[in-house]
Order: structure tokens, then sequence, then C-alpha cells
């Protein structure tokens, strides 16, 4: 992934916008995107900053320790349960909306996989 522009970049469109040059001809001249101009600017006006906003990071996933114990115990009582089956069962019991996406990447996280019917537990369990 791309670094951020640098401060000084950024300051120097700013000054260049201030002095009331349009948007598209600085980034002509700083051979930036014109979207990139329009973000900044409009973050300027609003902020007062210049530091570019955090990329990308790390999402929590939904699914604690003691929802794991959970799932484990639903798939050991009945190892057909679906996927879906799984996210209802976990909105019912801690109220968070997951999708089988989600749960699907849980369980791989606990080391169990997923194959259309049953699932695999594994065996150092």
């Amino acid at each position: 992934m791309p670094a951020p522009y640098s401060i000084d970049l950024r300051e120097k469109v700013i000054n260049v916008l201030e002095m009331g040059a349009k948007q598209t001809s600085v980034a002509e001249q700083f051979l930036v995107s014109d979207g990139f101009i329009s973000k900044l600017w409009s973050q300027y006006q609003k902020t007062n900053c210049l530091k570019p906003k955090k990329m990308g990071g790390h999402v929590k996933p939904k699914v604690n320790p003691k929802g794991e114990k959970h799932i484990e115990v639903w798939i050991e009582n009945d190892p057909s349960l679906t996927l879906n089956e799984l996210c209802e069962k976990y909105k019912n019991t801690f109220n968070i909306v997951m999708s089988e996406s989600s749960m699907r990447r849980a369980l791989k996280r606990m080391g169990m996989s997923y194959k259309k019917k049953h699932f695999r537990i594994p065996k150092n369990i």
C-alpha cells in the first residue's frame, strides 16, 4: 500500500490553493490526482489539519473467547449446523449480528474447518 503524501507537499498544495488557484491546475502542477486535492482541501477547511488520516487498521473480531466456547459446544452437540444457523445462534445468545464470512473466519481462527454439511474439529482439541 502506498504511503501518504508528505506534510511538506500538503503544505505547498494548501498554500497554492489559498492564493486562489483552481484545484485541477494545482493537481497538474504537483502531479497528484484531483481527488487528493479535493479531499485535502476539504479536510483542511473543516479541521485546519494537514496530517493524513489513518490508513487501514485492525478490525476487532466479533467472536471473543467466551463466544468461541459457545460455538464449540454448539458444534459438538450438532455437527450438521450450517454457518447461517451458527450466525443465528450467536445473534440470539450474544445479540451480535454476524455474517457467514465473519463466522467462517472465526471458525478458521479456532482451527475448525467448515465443509458444506459438517464441521471438522481438529484432532488436537
